[in-house]
């Protein structure tokens, strides 16, 4: 049967000071690693089988306290080598060629020269590269990742281990990894992202069962649980999750459970693998993490070990692999720049407390409470059921706080012993709320319609649409915000607001003019051909390739003037993932319409743009205008150009278009095939300026003198506006200082002269 979906946001897991995993010694080499695995030869000595950038390293781990190297094999360098063993042999991929390397570990412990042979295939069905491989317990290879076929080549092993048979293939997507049992395979379509389950108990004739997508898209590995009821999958990418799925029936995949090593963090899971009741994932720079499965739709952590403590956050260093198999308990972690850990794990069991969180005065569940276990323990934020699902390591008194914008924080003090499920309903009051009166208008008396407010607080988000009126009834729970509100044709605008009482009344006007720093929805449209990579209104979070470490992704918006922190963004907060980065694909951002008032009227676009596009590449991102059916591009950007940092660029419109026809600017990113690569962008601070063809300069007074200084030649009054239409400074002198306002955008106006724009640089001067 079929077991309930109750927890729908479980987040974070966090131990400090955990002891039960602890380091016994650790091994430095001389290269980058990557994949480890376990052997125990005949008379019980434990080996660790180390892959290394050039080769594999086997090392003596009898005595935890005192690894020796005994030997080392050099091979093609690659930064991808996966090994598994198979009686007493070891199987080493790799996707740099010479097919998949085979170790005798038969000779020891009597002899450290060990020796191996390159298996590349049967003739005529030869791969030279594979990315990993699976061994079932029928003594069945599963090699995946492939150059021959991408997907999975299967190998009887029993006959000639040296020299394997091949007995069947499966070439219908690109797998990356496999675990296999019971003539079940499931499998990590890392390009897709999603897991297949396929039935192979016919070698010949392998059959999909089901498949089933993972949150972030980019499956990386499986791992079935000891019963094999629950499948763990892992998604390569910032800030992924590792799922649980119970698949007891596998035509129906049910998510029961995720985990994230810390709450709202973007730290990256590599590997999962389990052993008994305690799942073990090799965390990158969170190290290695052990969570009690033994409950599966309520995983908690019993143990972590941070083999890379001076790094945290996003990308791909630290713990590459987790081996948790040897007899003698201990654990090995293969750190990428840091060298082979062999760890001691002291098993805990883990408590629990689950229930529902419910409404105080009607009793019904809540959605989005954070549920925190104070000081160890997990963390869960409940969803439309109201459920939560929270935990800790052993027994203990402990504090349970429920927190939801606009109700009072509750704390419990619960005791929680270990390897029971303590229940119990919690009712949260809520607190009181202000009625909040927006009232907009526009400066130059048009429609407020269509206008948006989005408001922000602490523990509070809500976006709204104005309709003619220019009139919103908003409830909010009393506090402090920020509103930030835009329309197209106008310049957004934000402010600060304290609501402390039971009901506010706030008027607020727009100023005309294009501007756009993307505070507020002012209606811009995507459209990807592939669905991939599509633009995003978001906060830019910093993504880098995974083989070269270039950032393809800015790490914040353009200047610090906006009225807040966004910006429209492609591929952002994910790693190297073909449907997050912009891979084999074209994106398109496209403004709303731009209306010119006559033929005499022309009109400068500027903007600010950031570019992340692969060294060498034939990928493109331009920029130009849309006008009825024809698409004019004026700017072409490539790798040749400087990238990955922020710059400002802008155009006549008039030099482009023909025609006083409405108008609207594109951002087109483009990513070739061939090479494959990868191509990001962003845009902020968008605005256009409008000029009078028939007007005439009175005189050029308005020029920068140095260093942050405006001559202003005929001391005329003056006014300086920021890019939010605040007037931020004003005066008569001859020399007007910009110093302390600020890099950002500005209008300076003088009495009988055009405004001019002026784009200052704080640091620059």
């Amino acid at each position: 049967m079929k077991k309930k979906f109750l927890s729908g946001f479980l987040l974070f897991c966090f131990l400090t000071g955990a002891t039960q995993i602890d380091s016994l010694s650790r091994l430095e080499y001389d290269v980058k690693l990557n994949d480890v695995w376990g052997y125990v030869d005949t008379s019980g000595n434990e080996y660790a089988l180390v892959g290394l950038y050039d080769g594999l390293s086997i090392v003596e781990i009898t005595n935890p306290l005192n690894p020796v190297e005994v030997f080392r094999s050099v091979g093609l360098e690659t930064i991808w080598r996966d090994i598994k063993v198979y009686n007493n042999f070891a199987y080493v991929t790799n996707e740099a060629g010479g097919g998949v390397r085979i170790y005798d570990l038969s000779v020891l412990p009597d002899s450290y020269e060990i020796p191996f042979t390159d298996f590349n295939g049967e003739t005529g069905k030869e791969f030279e590269t594979a990315h990993n491989l699976f061994i079932d317990e029928k003594g069945r290879a599963f090699v995946v990742g492939t150059n021959r076929n991408n997907g999975m080549i299967i190998y009887d092993l029993k006959e000639d281990p040296t020299s394997p048979k091949e007995i069947g293939f499966y070439d219908e997507a690109y797998i990356h990894d496999v675990f296999v049992k019971n003539d079940t395979a499931y499998a990590a379509l890392i390009i897709q992202g999603d897991f297949y389950i396929l039935d192979v108990s016919n070698i010949s004739d392998i059959r999909l069962v089901s498949s089933h997508p993972t949150k972030d898209l980019q499956t990386h590995n499986t791992w079935l649980s000891m019963d094999g009821n629950y499948l763990f999958t892992t998604d390569e990418v910032d800030g992924a999750e590792v799922g649980v799925y119970d698949v007891s029936d596998k035509a129906n995949p049910e998510k029961v459970e995720f985990f994230k090593s810390r709450f709202l963090g973007d730290e990256m899971p590599h590997n999962v693998l389990v052993r008994d009741s305690v799942a073990f994932i090799s965390y990158y720079k969170d190290g290695v993490i052990a969570l009690d499965v033994s409950n599966p739709e309520n995983c908690v952590e019993v143990g972590r070990f941070d083999t890379e403590k001076e790094k945290s956050g996003p990308g791909a260093s630290g713990a590459w692999g987790v081996y948790p198999f040897l007899p003698s308990g201990n654990i090995l972690v293969s750190d990428i720049e840091n060298g082979l850990y062999v760890l001691s794990y002291t098993p805990q069991n883990a408590s629990y407390f689950e229930g529902v969180v419910k409404d105080q005065e009607t009793g019904f569940p809540l959605s989005g409470v954070h549920v925190k276990v104070l000081e160890e323990g997990k963390e869960d934020i409940t969803y439309f059921d109201g459920v939560f699902k929270v935990g800790k390591i052993g027994s203990s008194q402990v504090e349970v706080e429920f927190s939801l914008s606009g109700y009072k924080t509750k704390i419990l003090s619960v005791q929680l012993i270990e390897n029971q499920i303590y229940i119990e309903d919690v009712f949260l009051e809520k607190l009181a709320t202000s009625q909040l009166i927006l009232n907009l208008s526009l400066k130059d008396n048009g429609s407020p319609s269509g206008a948006s407010v989005f408001v922000s607080g602490q523990d509070f988000e809500h976006e709204k649409i104005f309709d003619s009126t220019g009139v919103l009834l908003m409830n909010i729970p009393i506090g402090n915000y920020t509103f930030y509100i835009g329309k197209w044709g106008y310049a957004n605008y934000c402010f600060f607001e304290a609501l402390d009482s039971i009901s506010d009344t706030i008027f607020v006007e727009l100023n005309s003019g294009f501007y756009d720093d993307f505070s507020a929805n002012q209606g811009w449209s995507v459209h990807s051909v592939k669905n991939e990579s599509i633009w995003e209104r978001t906060q830019p979070i910093a993504s880098f390739s995974l083989n070269s470490g270039a950032q393809h992704d800015p790490s914040e918006d353009a200047t610090a003037n906006d009225c807040n922190d966004w910006a429209f963004c492609t591929g952002i907060n994910e790693h190297f993932s073909a449907s997050s980065t912009t891979v084999n694909s074209t994106n398109f951002l496209v403004s709303p319409e731009i209306e010119m008032s006559s033929s005499d009227i022309d009109a400068t676009i500027s903007y600010s743009y950031w570019l992340g596009l692969s060294s060498q590449s034939n990928d493109t991102v331009k920029v130009g205008l849309i006008q009825g059916l024809d698409t004019l591009y004026v700017k072409n950007y490539t790798s040749d150009d400087e990238m990955a940092k922020w710059k400002e660029a802008s155009f006549n419109v008039g030099e482009i278009l023909n025609s006083s026809e409405p108008f609207k600017f594109v951002v087109r990113v483009t990513d070739d095939l061939n090479p494959w690569n990868m191509v990001d962008c962003a845009i902020d601070e968008f605005s256009i300026s409008f000029i009078n063809k028939s007007d005439e300069v009175i005189s050029n007074c308005i020029q920068p003198v140095h260093e942050g200084w405006v001559n202003n030649c005929q001391n005329e009054n003056f006014v300086i506006v920021n890019s939010i239409g605040q007037v931020v400074r004003t005066g008569t002198s001859r020399y007007i200082n910009f110093n302390g306002l600020g890099s950002g955008v500005y209008i300076f106006r003088i009495e009988g002269e055009l405004p001019q724009k002026i784009y200052w640089n704080e640091e620059k001067r």
